[in-house]
């Protein structure tokens, strides 16, 4: 189909001078067309720890995580927009319309933070601001695989497709047994850094 589409494009000479020049320029065309349409599909941030390139609105909504009730994939599914009393329902609403894919690499950042949320997951696992965190990033970012990043940063399936990973928390990656009471740490860590190399999150 490319062949068609070049042999329909450009009249071919009988210079051979100007076909060899047209033909070099077609071709960096299309090797430069095919290598944008490759890049289109990633985000590349520069390193922001701190969260000095986004406002101190936004800071202090990533900073204050911990007030979340409940998953915002959750919260943002049933019950956003309703008129149903629930805890920190004006944080949790705020949260999810004012953050944007600018505020990810401060998300990132806190996904080593294990200070304990206010939600509790299958009436068991607290949840941490870390977990709050990689769950708006997966609604902020709805084309970010993370099946596929969890999958290939820890060379296994097993974290990505077992144990709540249904519902985007993935409690049996996060924590340990037994019940699922315990941070592991060592995980939360190594997903932090499957995550800024495939947002291109450049190191200090």
């Amino acid at each position: 189909m490319d062949n068609v589409l070049i042999i329909n494009f450009y009249k071919i000479t009988v210079d051979k001078k100007v076909f060899t020049v047209k033909s070099s320029a077609l071709i960096t065309i299309v090797v430069f067309f095919l290598f944008s349409c490759k890049e289109a599909n990633s985000i590349a941030f520069s390193s922001d720890v701190q969260g000095e390139n986004i406002s101190k609105k936004h800071r202090d909504i990533i900073d204050s995580l911990q007030h979340f009730t409940m998953l915002p994939s959750y919260f943002s599914e049933y019950y956003r927009g309703s008129n149903m009393e629930i805890e920190n329902k004006a944080y949790m609403e705020n949260c999810i319309t004012e953050l944007t894919k600018s505020d990810i690499p401060y998300l990132i950042e806190q996904i080593k933070d294990t200070a304990k949320a206010q939600t509790v997951y299958a009436g068991i696992t607290s949840l941490r601001k870390g977990d709050i965190a990689f769950n708006l990033i997966q609604l902020i970012d709805r084309s970010m695989p993370v099946y596929e990043v969890i999958e290939k940063s820890f060379k296994s399936s097993n974290y990505g497709r077992n144990y709540a990973g249904t519902d985007r928390v993935f409690i049996s990656l996060f924590f340990k047994e037994p019940e699922y009471r315990y941070v592991n740490y060592k995980n939360r860590i190594q997903l932090y850094k499957a995550l800024k190399k495939y947002y291109k999150i450049e190191n200090e």
